[in-house]
């Protein structure tokens, strides 16, 4: 007699059982995030929002000043737009859902010494997350 495996939903447990013709055994396979609720049911995963800081020219020449890692900045304002403006798009074209933080120099450095954190990349993508909770 052959086995034959034939995968199963469990609606109970919210896996994926599979179910042998011969033997009856269950094998728990990928239990769900209970905070993905019924978007995990119809395999359709919720949209993910993506805060992308954003400068004005002033902004950027004082980012240029005061950040620990400029040497990994662009040289100039409109190198950096042009390709913000492209990862934006990219993003975009994948279904994320992508918001322009625009951000203040001072306030984000004053916001890293608070939490004695270096002003680089990492710490500006902390604050903007930051500011992202708070709207």
């Amino acid at each position: 007699m052959e086995l034959r495996s034939n995968p199963v939903f469990d609606e109970r447990y919210g896996a994926i059982r599979i179910v042998r013709a011969r033997r009856r055994t269950s094998v728990a396979v990928a239990p769900p995030d209970p905070r993905l609720g019924a978007a995990w049911k119809t395999g359709r995963m919720p949209k993910q929002r993506v805060g992308f800081a954003w400068y004005t020219r002033g902004q950027w020449q004082r980012l240029r000043e005061i950040a620990h890692d400029c040497e990994v900045l662009d040289d100039t304002y409109e190198d950096w737009r042009q390709a913000a403006e492209r990862a934006v798009a990219d993003l975009r074209s994948t279904g994320v859902t992508v918001q322009k933080v625009f951000i203040n120099v001072e306030e984000a450095a004053a916001w890293c010494a608070k939490r004695r954190r270096r002003f680089n990349s990492a710490a500006r993508s902390a604050f903007v997350i930051e500011l992202l909770r708070r709207t």
